[in-house]
């Protein structure tokens, strides 16, 4: 295997590696969530074989509105767990990457014996590549979703639009991240 091979594969494992967090958090977000909502709403619900479905089984309510409601605010939690993830990246790409921290914080840093939080540039911006793909992902899922008429439209409206401030936050933040390196 060549270098540059064993670097592919490599970044494929890492990018593997990241995404664990972010899709179990998806998935856990999503499930507490339904169950958060269906126990304190008092919903009527049940497990049911539903032929047409991507999955054998799903959750069957007594009326739309209530699949509506419980699918609308899973969604939207799902949702602000990712972009809570995001925002975390973010804040590491600008508080713990080692090229942009201050001497002073650096200093702070090895005064109490955490200079291992410092990262590089690639690996966060793989780790923002990750949860950016997540955020795109759940804000596709709930727009089938409001699509398909399972969602609220303002929930829709609200995670494209967040998703698409992210985004630009990111682009700005990377854009920035090359900038200070060809000044350099």
């Amino acid at each position: 295997m060549k270098h540059s091979e064993k670097k592919e594969v490599r970044l494929i494992y890492d990018l593997v590696d990241i995404a664990i967090l972010p899709a179990a958090l998806m998935i856990l977000s999503k499930v507490l969530s339904i169950t958060a909502i269906n126990y304190f709403l008092g919903l009527d619900w049940s497990v049911r074989s539903v032929a047409n479905s991507v999955f054998s089984i799903g959750l069957v309510y007594n009326s739309v509105e209530d699949a509506v409601l419980v699918s609308s605010y899973s969604n939207l939690f799902m949702f602000v767990t990712i972009i809570a993830g995001c925002m975390v990246v973010t804040g590491k790409s600008l508080l713990l990457n080692h090229r942009r921290a201050s001497p002073y914080f650096v200093l702070k840093l090895a005064k109490y014996d955490l200079l291992h939080l410092l990262s590089s540039s690639f690996h966060i911006y793989k780790e923002a590549f990750v949860w950016t793909a997540f955020l795109i992902i759940s804000t596709v899922y709930t727009f089938v979703s409001f699509l398909l008429g399972m969602t609220y439209g303002w929930v829709a409206t609200m995670t494209l639009l967040f998703t698409l401030i992210f985004i630009w936050i990111m682009v700005q933040n990377i854009e920035e991240e090359l900038l200070f390196n060809n000044y350099k």
